[in-house]
């Protein structure tokens, strides 16, 4: 591990030349990723003759966090006497804030363009004599796939050195880098913290007094990781969360009622509902049903056209019939399926599906004829979908975490029939001998619930984190036009994907026998994983409707635009 603390300056400006880096773009689309190649050109323009010592070129990312903290602790300062020699602390207001910084270095690689190799050797050539003009010089990198971190710290907005015995605690809190998958590039939270990449060209110009100047560009380049190979080879597992809610006092819209003439002649109508509803099976759950947060399964499809029921007429209140049944609660469970580990990709379709549950049999919601009852009519008439994004930064043993919601999809005009007399029994629950019946919330309603290409996938640095999770909000209500219902909210972590598949071969090792030593080779820098919020998992089958990683980042051969703030592309020094 390398710490250094150093005194930042600002880039001498240099008269004779000017210096600017060209990348080729072509097929990346801007954005790069693990093995790829990044090459270039340096442009060199040279105004008058001109002694260089050297035109180098460096592949650099860094992590940096800044933070704002109250510190009421005096800082000591050094007298210069001699080693250990302190004058008296300086006291500062309480609460007087000051910025604390940290940057590491997750990335760097470079290639020196002047001189050429055949004569960087010659003991002769230490500096090579440029005429006016214009040059140009090629260079690649490839990237690779951990970080080698090494790192600084400085204690405010002006680096320190080590001397003081707060500096000597804050390096020996130090010394401790992650090395994993190199991280995303970032720029969400400003300066406060960003991941940025970049290339940077210097020419370093030797004057006549023998001292040397430095002119120097930047350019910097997007980031995406690839994705863990781990996402490949959980296809046969699920996630499920859920929460149950209660529909009070609930009448059917059909029943016996006292005085036969008064009994509205049935016009029978279909129900309001998708075409066809599917769901597939699984096999076991950890808990009862109506616990907290849990993992899915699913059932066999299903038309709602088989079910008729009849509808109240307009304005008609079921109070004023005589009634020969009381009100009854209605006890539903709301879920959510996902495929384990829980995964989302920007830009990407949903890969999550929403279901309603009840112990009940539909025959409890049918009349003897068959026809539904409206008993079991449950209305969705509202449907929200946040991505909560939290994020860790740290300098030394300070910390902040930031966290921010974003709304991915909301509805709130929706009158759609969900009748719990057109269930079907779940296979995985009945495998583990519980009767439970499910239907499925058509996806076509929420299809448009994409996160946005901009969210940065999960990552962990040395001095940052970043995880989520996936809120759920749906409000349901007993009937079409009812005033008042009942909101349902389900919290499961998710890990935000990059989209940027796996490969099967890695360019320093070669092909893989197979997709398990593809694993152990990328589990040594395995990203951050979504915390363990459900009750278990259980198995997939063939007829399960969750979609696959590879599906799912298949549906378009683009990449990501993955674009950053304007924080990403000014104010740049390594």
């Amino acid at each position: 591990m390398n710490i250094s603390y150093s005194f930042l300056s600002a880039t001498n400006m240099v008269s004779c030349c000017d210096i600017e880096i060209v990348l080729d773009k072509l097929g990346t689309s801007g954005v790069y990723s693990n093995y790829d190649t990044i090459q270039g050109e340096v442009i060199l323009k040279v105004h008058t003759s001109t002694r260089f010592n050297a035109v180098q070129v460096k592949m650099e990312g860094i992590s940096r966090t800044i933070l704002e903290v109250m510190d009421p602790v005096a800082l000591m300062t050094s007298t210069g006497t001699g080693v250990g020699q302190y004058s008296q602390p300086r006291p500062q207001p309480i609460g007087h804030k000051r910025s604390v910084l940290e940057t590491h270095k997750l990335l760097q690689d470079t290639v020196t363009v002047l001189p050429s190799p055949s004569r960087k050797n010659r003991l002769y050539s230490r500096s090579i004599l440029l005429d006016p003009g214009k040059y140009n010089f090629s260079f690649q990198f490839r990237i690779p796939l951990k970080n080698k971190c090494t790192g600084s710290v400085s204690l405010s907005d002006e680096p320190k050195t080590t001397e003081g015995p707060r500096n000597n605690r804050l390096l020996n809190d130090y010394q401790v880098h992650v090395e994993r998958k190199l991280p995303p590039s970032f720029s969400q939270l400003g300066h406060m913290a960003l991941i940025r990449y970049f290339v940077k060209a210097t020419a370093v110009v030797r004057t006549s007094q023998r001292r040397t100047l430095e002119a120097t560009a930047y350019e910097p380049f997007i980031f995406l990781p690839l994705d863990d190979c781990n996402i490949l080879m959980s296809n046969d597992m699920q996630a499920y969360t859920r929460r149950g809610f209660v529909l009070k006092n609930k009448y059917p819209e059909i029943v016996a009622a006292s005085n036969p003439a008064r009994v509205p002649i049935p016009q029978e109508r279909k129900a309001s509902a998708p075409q066809l509803i599917t769901s597939t099976s699984s096999s076991g759950f950890l808990k009862a049903f109506f616990s907290t947060p849990g993992r899915p399964v699913m059932t066999k499809a299903k038309s709602y056209n088989g079910v008729r029921r009849k509808p109240l007429g307009a304005g008609t209140n079921p109070h004023s019939f005589s009634f020969h049944v009381k009100p009854i609660n209605v006890r539903v469970v709301f879920e959510m399926r996902m495929r384990h580990p829980a995964f989302l990709i920007p830009s990407r379709s949903p890969t999550y599906q929403l279901y309603l549950l009840t112990k009940s049999p539909p025959e409890k919601f049918q009349l003897f004829n068959g026809m539904s009852s409206g008993l079991g009519s449950v209305y969705l008439r509202y449907l929200k979908l946040d991505l909560v994004s939290i994020t860790d930064c740290f300098v030394s043993s300070y910390k902040k975490k930031v966290t921010k919601t974003k709304t991915i999809y909301e509805n709130q005009s929706f009158h759609f029939l969900l009748d719990l007399a057109c269930t079907q029994q779940s296979k995985p629950y009945q495998a583990i001998g519980k009767k439970l019946y499910e239907i499925a919330i058509p996806k076509k309603l929420y299809e448009d619930a994409i996160v946005p290409d901009n969210v940065p996938p999960s990552f962990r640095t040395c001095n940052m984190e970043r995880k989520y999770k996936l809120l759920v909000s749906a409000g349901f209500a007993d009937h079409e036009y009812a005033t008042a219902g009942t909101v349902v909210t389900l919290e499961t972590a998710v890990e935000v994907m990059s989209g940027m598949e796996p490969v099967m071969e890695d360019p320093d090792v070669g092909v893989y026998a197979s997709r398990t030593e593809l694993y152990r080779a990328m589990r040594e820098a395995h990203s951050t994983s979504p915390d363990n919020v459900s009750n278990g998992t259980v198995p997939m089958t063939s007829s399960d409707g969750l979609p696959t990683y590879d599906e799912v980042v298949k549906e378009t051969n683009h990449r990501r635009t993955f674009t950053q703030n304007d924080s990403y592309y000014v104010d740049i020094n390594d």
